[in-house]
């Protein structure tokens, strides 16, 4: 047996030993297309003009000489944009909530929109422009910028002697608003202001509590006034939402109520004065306006944003009046502004054909709450009193005594 043991070992061949070189490289082809914006803001007398489009980088590279063109010659009268002739393959969309005009671009592939949008100036154009701009990093994935107009260009239109500005930038970030509208930074997503890198990132408890049309929140997610449609009579209001028994909600901050409120350092506008008091606001403020009456309600509450602005456009055009679409819309048009130092965000709600508008402002307290200060009032008033109450925002301070 030995000698054919050894013939078995002996006779046996050896194995080859192969290299191969495997590329690590995704294929380009496989690689998901970075996303561009290319956005132009023109401040015309009290307003700034917003034009933004977001797509493939390499696509809107096709069409970026186009837009640059249509945003530095289009004409304005009695402040608004002016269409005429549109480049071939333009159109106009159709009527979308918090735009002013739509331009669908047809022939590009995929086809894209241009947004424009309208929105009040405030005294510090750079901190308006900054604030914007990094909504829109956040909307990419780019961190927030420290530069003047967080690295955004000067242009020049046509309309206006002052410059203009001007923002291309791409990243790996869907360019659109998702979550919070503080989700990565920022008049306006996000959700700057406010998509794209702010104190809102990801979400909160709530995150994605959209849901279609006709899908009412639960009360005990919502944040201040829930329900109540601002009617102060009103001790159950027709959500189920009891004020009276605040430990039913867990998301009410103050439970039961404080006898005697926090105060919060404000100074009023000339045209208010101090409303009647409610048991779960820190304060009620009044405007008198010629169009009606503006009333502010100011209380601390926690709910996560999206769902608190779904909740707002509901008591706005009906539980079965909005999609998620309109909500997404709604968050993505949300404005920084600065309270007390606080990066918070400001919405503007409804349109003319109602019988109120919303001027909403979250200001993020601790432990996922929001001093929610909220202006409603017949549109006409409501746009009277924009000034009025950028100033009270900037005069308020001293946010310690409720945090």
């Amino acid at each position: 047996m030995l000698p054919l043991v050894g013939c078995v070992i002996g006779c046996e061949e050896s194995l080859e030993i192969y290299e191969y070189d495997i590329p690590t490289n995704v294929p380009e082809e496989l690689t998901p297309a970075k996303q561009r914006i290319l956005a132009a803001i023109v401040p015309l007398a009290d307003d700034a003009w917003f034009f933004k489009v977001t797509g493939p980088s390499k696509v809107l590279g096709e069409i970026e000489p186009q837009f640059r063109t249509f945003t530095s010659e289009i004409q304005y009268e009695n402040g608004e944009p002016v269409f005429g002739e549109l480049p071939e393959g333009w159109k106009l969309g159709g009527k979308r909530l918090f735009r002013f005009a739509t331009i669908d671009i047809t022939n590009s592939d995929p086809t894209l929109d241009i947004s424009i949008s309208r929105l009040p100036l405030r005294t510090d154009l750079d901190s308006f422009v900054a604030d914007n701009i990094n909504r829109w990093r956040g909307q990419l994935g780019l961190p927030p910028s420290s530069a003047k107009w967080a690295g955004a260009e000067a242009f020049d239109v046509d309309v206006i002697d002052e410059a203009a500005i001007w923002f291309d930038a791409s990243g790996e970030g869907s360019g659109t608003m998702s979550g919070g509208p503080f989700s990565g930074g920022g008049p306006f997503s996000g959700g700057g202001p406010f998509t794209g890198g702010g104190p809102f990132t990801g979400g909160g408890p709530f995150s994605g509590a959209g849901g279609d049309a006709g899908t009412a929140l639960p009360a005990d997610l919502l944040g201040p006034d829930a329900g109540d449609d601002n009617d102060d009579s009103k001790a159950n209001d027709d959500s189920g939402n009891d004020d009276k028994t605040s430990a039913a909600n867990p998301m009410r901050r103050s439970d039961p109520p404080p006898a005697t409120p926090a105060k919060i350092d404000f100074t009023l506008p000339d045209s208010w004065q101090r409303g009647s008091g409610h048991p779960m606001r820190l304060a009620t403020l009044v405007a008198e306006t010629d169009d009606g009456t503006v009333e502010v309600s100011m209380m601390d509450a926690g709910g996560e944003i999206r769902s608190n602005v779904e909740r707002w456009l509901r008591e706005l055009y009906g539980q079965n009046g909005v999609d998620k679409k309109m909500t997404d819309d709604a968050v993505a048009a949300a404005v920084t502004v600065q309270v007390d130092g606080r990066d918070s965000s400001r919405f503007f709600l409804g349109d003319e054909s109602l019988e109120k508008n919303y001027d909403v402002t979250m200001v993020p307290l601790s432990g996922g709450f929001h001093l929610f200060i909220k202006a409603f009032g017949p549109p006409a008033a409501i746009t009277s009193q924009r000034e009025a109450l950028d100033q009270f925002l900037d005069s308020i301070g001293d946010l310690q005594a409720i945090d």
